[in-house]
Formats: C-alpha cells, sequence, structure tokens
C-alpha cells in the first residue's frame, strides 16, 4: 500500500514503521544474545552440579546407602535451574533419580555427567539435568524491559510526529494557497512538491526580470608601479624603508575608503585599486583619477621628507564586470591586472596614463584634459582637473596630510 501524499499521514507512518523496525531489530539482536548467555550460563552450572553430586555421592556409594544417595539427589533437584538428577553404576543401570524431566521438552533439558573414580575405577556416573529455558527466561527479562521502554518511546515519538506532521501540512497548504497555480499543480504530489510547483515558475519569472533590469557593471583599474624600488633599498636604512612604505600604506587605506574602492594583492612592484560603477552613470573613472592623483603627491611628500627620490608612474583602465567568486572572475582580475602594469609600465614618473575607454568616458569630458601620448596610440596621459575638481583635489590632499 503507497503511503498518502500528505505529511499529515506519511511522517507518522514512516516515524511508527522505523520504531517497529528498529524494535524488531533489537528483539532478534537482544534474543540470539541472551540465548547464548543462557548456554554459557547452563554449560558452567550443569558441570559444577554434575562435579558437586558426584563428590556428594562418594560416601554413600561406598557404603552402598541407598538413602542418603536419595537424599543427596533430591536437595540438588531443589535448585530451580535444575530439572532432574540421577546416579548410574557403571553398567548404566539407575541406581536412584529425582525430577520429574517428562513433563519439559526434550530441547530445554541439557544433560551433564560426571564419573565418580573410587580407587582409580569408575564407581558410578552422577548426571544433572539443567533446565535451559529458565536460564534463558532470565536473561530475557531484562530485554522485555527494553522493548516495553521502546515502545513507550515509539508510541510518544510516533504521537509528536503525527502532530508535527499536521502542523507541517497545515502551514504548506497555506503557503500553497497563497500562491498562483494551475489544476495540474494541485494534485501533483505532496505539500512539498505543489509548493515547488507554484514557486519555480515565480522565481523563473524573478530571476528573469532582474537579468533584464541589472546595469552592465563596470570597473576602473588603478594600478601605481614603484620604477626605483631597488634603488630605494640601497639609499635608505631598513627602518627608513619601512616607515615609507608603512605611511604610502596608511594614505592607500585612506583615499580606498574615501572612494569606496576596493584594494586589491599587488604584484611585481604594482599597487591595485578598483572602483565598480554602472558603464552608463558611474562615477568610477573620476573617483579612479582622483585616488591615483592624491596617492602620487602624497608619496612624494613622504620621500622628499627622508630626502630620497620616489619614480612612480600610474595609470587607469576601464574593462567589464566579471563574475565576482567565481573561477574566470579569478582570471578576468588577473588579466587586468596585467593590461593595467603594461600602461603603468609606460607612464613616466608622476605620470598617469589612461585607456581611450577612460579618456573618452562621458562623465570625465568636462573635468579633465587629456593628450594623447602619440598620433598610432590610443594612450592618453591625463594633464589637468578642471578648476573646481582641482580645488576639491586641493581640500582633500590638505585633509589627509593632517591625519
Amino acid at each position: 500500500m503507497a503511503i498518502p501524499n500528505t505529511y499529515a499521514l506519511r511522517l507518522p507512518l514512516t516515524t511508527i514503521s522505523l520504531v517497529l523496525v528498529a524494535g524488531l531489530l533489537i528483539y532478534i539482536l537482544g534474543s540470539w544474545q541472551a540465548d547464548q548467555l543462557a548456554k554459557n550460563e547452563g554449560q558452567r552450572l550443569g558441570n559444577a552440579l554434575a562435579a558437586q553430586l558426584a563428590q556428594s555421592i562418594r560416601q554413600p556409594i561406598i557404603h552402598n546407602d541407598l538413602v542418603s544417595l536419595q537424599v543427596s539427589v533430591d536437595q540438588l533437584v531443589a535448585k530451580a535451574e535444575v530439572a532432574g538428577a540421577t546416579v548410574y553404576n557403571p553398567q548404566e543401570k539407575l541406581i536412584a533419580q529425582s525430577g520429574i524431566r517428562s513433563e519439559r521438552p526434550q530441547e530445554e533439558i541439557t544433560r551433564y555427567r560426571e564419573a565418580l573414580i573410587i580407587e582409580n575405577k569408575t564407581a558410578a556416573f552422577a548426571g544433572v539435568d539443567i533446565n535451559t529455558a529458565e536460564l534463558s527466561a532470565r536473561y530475557h527479562t531484562p530485554l522485555n524491559w527494553i522493548l516495553a521502554v521502546w515502545l513507550i518511546f515509539g508510541a510518544g515519538l510516533s504521537a509528536h510526529s503525527l502532530i508535527t506532521g499536521r502542523r507541517l501540512s497545515l502551514q504548506l497548504k497555506n503557503l500553497c494557497n497563497r500562491l498562483p497555480s494551475d489544476a495540474e499543480a494541485e494534485n501533483s504530489g505532496d505539500e512539498l512538491t505543489q509548493l515547488s510547483d507554484r514557486l519555480t515558475p515565480l522565481l523563473t519569472q524573478s530571476l528573469s526580470a532582474e537579468k533584464d533590469s541589472e546595469p552592465t557593471r563596470q570597473i576602473a583599474t588603478v594600478a601605481l608601479h614603484c620604477k626605483n624600488l631597488d634603488r630605494l633599498e640601497a639609499q635608505l636604512s631598513k627602518e627608513n624603508l619601512q616607515r615609507l612604505l608603512r605611511q604610502l600604506d596608511d594614505d592607500l587605506a585612506q583615499i580606498v575608503t574615501l572612494y569606496h574602492g576596493e584594494r586589491s594583492p599587488g604584484r611585481e612592484q604594482t599597487l591595485f585599486i578598483e572602483f565598480t560603477g554602472d558603464r552608463e552613470s558611474g562615477d568610477h573613472p573620476l573617483r579612479a583619477l582622483c585616488s591615483v592623483h592624491l596617492l602620487l603627491k602624497l608619496a612624494e611628500r613622504h620621500a622628499q621628507s627622508l630626502g630620497v627620490g620616489l619614480a612612480l608612474s600610474a595609470a587607469v583602465r576601464l574593462s567589464n564586470s566579471g563574475q565576482q567568486g567565481s573561477l574566470m572572475g579569478d582570471f578576468d582580475r588577473e588579466k587586468r591586472e596585467s593590461e593595467v602594469i603594461r600602461l603603468a609600465r609606460l607612464a613616466e614618473r608622476n605620470e598617469i596614463l589612461l585607456d581611450s575607454a577612460t579618456s573618452l568616458h562621458h562623465t570625465l569630458q568636462d573635468v579633465i584634459a587629456a593628450e594623447e601620448v602619440s598620433e598610432s596610440s590610443d594612450l592618453y596621459r591625463l594633464e589637468s582637473f578642471s578648476s573646481s575638481h582641482q580645488s576639491l583635489l586641493e581640500k582633500q590632499f590638505r585633509y589627509l596630510i593632517s591625519q
């Protein structure tokens, strides 16, 4: 019989099935273990009692005292585990017997024998019949208690799963009823399946609309390249060089915060900053140019305070935003950085080179003055900012050096 397509019944029926299967496994394994323990205990007890009976009938056999012999046999049968006791002569003829063996099934009785040796001769055989059912019952009693506790626990768990299943089914049905659907989706399976069938079209439409309305993103990558780092290491002491680099690092952190950029790991004596914005309306090219302009001025000021010349060159390049957090995005970033490093190396000291996409960006038309490096090149050299932006940069420069 198939499980109904509703969690109000599916969850409790599944729980009950698991409880019963687990209880059956506990019973099978527990019974086998109890039987093994009873068997081992029966062997130990049977051998011990047979030896005890053989020892107790030694004197009655020597003196041919049948009354004392019968008393010894009767005393042994008084034990609950003993179903019967017998004494035979060497010719296997019955001498004494106690216990009613015929009332119990043969498979529940196990006989253990012990020979009575007198003067190196077998004088008699002592036999003890052990009631294995009695021993097995002792070991099955704890198992029965365990099963009873398990069934009580299973009943409580099943009741809880019944309540939980009904609540889950009701909540899922309420959610399904709030969503649009067709007649086919209403009878497509359990509540989760119906909810999935109703949500899938809505999510598909939402993602499609989001994809259509998402603006095209663009990245302005700044590279700040040091041309004379080896010379600085020779000119400055280790402490002064570390001081200069620490000052540059602090300036870089402030400028990244001021212009909402993102610093990338440096390589090949080059620092990188990325500014992201919308292709059409974003101001990321302007933020990139302002940040690198201030960095060059601050670096020159720090170098002069130490009495050395710092040869820095810079470049700004625009590119499309890649897939963030993916392997393809990492490849795109490495490609962007390699291109902008090449531009920064072409620039002269304190010079900022722009690619054509940056220099021609519509947000920079009335803000900067740029000149072509050569007629055959698509690179531009930043000459100056407009007076209003130049005044703003001077204020920001004074603010940064005061920190």
